[in-house]
């Protein structure tokens, strides 16, 4: 488990939430922790993921596209 999702889990934990003690306590971005825990922001890992899918879906439909145009010209 990387520092920020220990952060945040033990963040729930916490009856009252204090993200500077646990940003220190886990030697992280004050400001990136506070982001990820209230869910303003993901992990770059997520970014990326999130725009393969988009790309992905972007390339099969320019492929299904190319396809359609090709049986078109054909008949």
């Amino acid at each position: 488990m990387d520092k920020i999702k220990a952060a945040i889990a033990e963040l729930h934990l916490q009856e009252k939430t204090n993200i500077k003690a646990m940003a220190d306590k886990h030697g992280v971005d004050r400001s990136t922790l506070s982001k990820r825990f209230r869910g303003k922001t993901g992990s770059k890992a997520d970014g990326y993921n999130s725009q393969q899918g988009a790309s992905s879906y972007a390339l099969n439909g320019a492929k299904s596209s190319l396809s359609n145009s090709w049986d078109y010209a054909r008949n």
